[in-house]
């Protein structure tokens, strides 16, 4: 079998059946914080499993017998990695249903509401490369071409929490957020003293939505291409700028 199928080959029993049914050694995973997503054929006789842990995916592979498990990659004898199929289709599915997520999050706008075209941004205030990325994007913003949705995020430091909600509680979060970036070589905004109930919630959804995104650090940025949704990493670097931004640099 070509390893290449095999997200196609996933079974969709939901999670919580299969997990009532795993054997001992996938237990243990359970055990360690690990949750089955789903379970594949290998084309051997040996069955495959899907797991999450932390918003990452990984999977295993049981034994005819039931006896022992092994986690990480399974190879053919060409060196086609069934781990990495399974999990890329996955990915994919949970990419796709991103930006409902991302539309419906604690996020802050700059930018016009008439612009062409979207970015959402998870944004930690004490991110340089956030910072970075602010300032790059400002040409396409001023420009009305982009509109930047910040979803703040509180993660890096301890004072992220209470900068995250200065700018969330402000009266124009927007214009809070440019303060705060130009400002930011200085220490940026000044924290919120209090963090009151309902701005907390806000900003730990955001935080949330993060780890169930599978993002593991910011910026990390999304847009849409042709409707599908498309994912940035890190800082913009090379010609990955002008894709998330959907168009060249406006002058």
């Amino acid at each position: 079998m070509n390893f290449k199928t095999l997200a196609a080959l996933a079974v969709l029993t939901p999670a919580a059946a299969l997990a009532a049914e795993l054997p001992a050694p996938l237990k243990a995973l359970e055990g360690h914080g690990a949750e089955l997503v789903r379970t594949f054929e290998t084309g051997t006789p040996m069955k495959g499993y899907l797991f999450s842990a932390q918003g990452q995916f990984f999977t295993a592979y049981l034994d005819e017998k039931g006896q022992y498990a092994i986690v990480g990659a399974m190879l053919d004898s060409n060196g086609n990695n069934a781990s990495e199929s399974v999990i890329a289709g996955v990915e994919a599915e949970r990419l796709q249903d991103a930006w409902a997520s991302l539309e419906n999050s604690n996020w802050v706008a700059e930018g016009s509401d008439k612009a062409e075209r979207i970015v959402y941004t998870f944004t930690d205030p004490n991110c340089p490369f956030c910072h970075r990325f602010w300032e790059a994007a400002q040409p396409w913003v001023k420009a009305g071409k982009v509109q930047l949705r910040h979803v703040v995020v509180a993660i890096l430091r301890p004072d992220s929490l209470n900068k995250a909600a200065a700018i969330m509680a402000d009266r124009n979060p927007g214009a809070a957020m440019g303060r705060h970036n130009q400002s930011f070589n200085d220490g940026g905004i000044t924290p919120a003293n209090a963090v009151d109930t309902a701005t907390r919630a806000r900003i730990m959804a955001n935080n949330d939505l993060m780890r169930n995104l599978g993002v593991t650090g910011t910026p990390a940025s999304f847009y849409l291409d042709n409707g599908a949704t498309r994912m940035v990493s890190g800082f913009p670097r090379g010609d990955q700028l002008q894709a998330l931004m959907g168009s060249p640099q406006p002058r």
